[in-house]
């Protein structure tokens, strides 16, 4: 009898740890999928979705806190140039060298984002446009050796475009990436004008 009761018992553990460890793997499973549905597969930033979970809680979380953050809109320069003159394969490298510099050169709890083609953005936590500028510094800096490294025949360029968000406004987030994308083109507009 005390046989059977233990048989029992055994049974019932093992049964339990098998449910246990199935729902632990169905778990970790979830995980890693919503982690790729989040990213853009040629770049390794966060796509759309991931704006939408992360930048987006983000920027409400920094207003709550009466916090600033940097948005940075990034957009390649020359794209078409490298596209037409060394094909998509290579435009597709170019991508990978700006994202590379990007995420290299962001501190650990900023949000980038591929936001479309070869645009970008970077949410971060920053005091102040100093602050900013450096990380926009290191960005340019890297862009180089990014290119050297992934075989891009052409030095990589881009133009930026950010703003400090002002805890005691309401904006949305949108309208501050709306204003940002506007700085940018401003910049890529005057190197237009420079090169002329």
């Amino acid at each position: 009898m005390q046989i059977k009761g233990v048989s029992a018992i055994a049974n019932t553990l093992t049964m339990a740890l098998r449910n246990y460890f199935s729902r632990l793997n169905l778990a970790y499973v979830n995980q890693v999928l919503s982690g790729i549905s989040m990213k853009d597969d040629l770049s390794g930033l966060y796509n759309r979705l991931g704006y939408s979970h992360l930048a987006c809680p983000m920027y409400r979380e920094a207003c709550e806190r009466g916090q600033r953050l940097a948005i940075v809109f990034i957009d390649m320069d020359g794209m078409k140039h490298i596209n037409d003159t060394y094909g998509h394969a290579m435009g597709d490298l170019a991508i990978q060298g700006v994202s590379n510099a990007i995420r290299h050169s962001i501190p650990g709890e900023a949000v980038p984002v591929r936001y479309g083609g070869d645009e970008f953005l970077v949410l971060a936590p920053a005091k102040d446009a100093e602050q900013v500028q450096a990380m926009l510094s290191a960005i340019l800096a890297a862009l180089p050796a990014e290119a050297r490294a992934l075989g891009v025949p052409e030095i990589l360029a881009v133009s930026t475009g950010f703003l400090l968000t002002q805890p005691d406004h309401r904006k949305s987030l949108d309208e501050y990436v709306h204003e940002a994308d506007a700085l940018m083109y401003r910049e890529k507009k005057a190197k237009k004008g420079q090169r002329q």
